[in-house]
């Protein structure tokens, strides 16, 4: 099926990135990728949407974490704040998507009280 363009423009919005960070191409095979993880759920554009977006940002992920710290003289960069604070993005993401799969996968609720039947009456000595 393939991500719309709609859905391409939502996801670098979302994860903050632009086409060079984050082609097209890499867009559609990670929705590939994603339908063939998830083939009961193809027809649920919500959770191949927070598949590939939690995909992607793993991808990004890995990235970040070439960045290393380094300090000279007075300065210094701290490249692996970013890396702790993707990772605490991908557990919101990771957390999305687990909650759409359990929507999806939970049973038809069946809706009707039980009959109530009068209590069984009892002989109870000495009572």
């Amino acid at each position: 099926m393939g991500a719309t363009p709609t859905e391409i423009a939502s996801l670098r919005r979302q994860l903050g990135t632009d086409a060079t960070a984050l082609p097209d191409a890499d867009i559609h095979a990670m929705w590939a990728e994603a339908e063939a993880l998830y083939p009961a759920h193809v027809d649920n554009p919500r959770i191949m949407f927070a598949v590939v977006r939690l995909q992607a940002w793993r991808e990004l992920m890995v990235g970040a974490s070439k960045r290393v710290d380094y300090k000279q003289n007075q300065s210094e960069e701290k490249g692996s704040q970013l890396l702790k604070n993707m990772e605490a993005v991908e557990k919101r993401f990771a957390g999305e998507l687990e909650a759409l799969l359990r929507d999806a996968t939970l049973p038809p609720v069946q809706w009707g009280g039980i009959r109530n039947h009068p209590p069984r009456k009892r002989d109870v000595p000495n009572g």
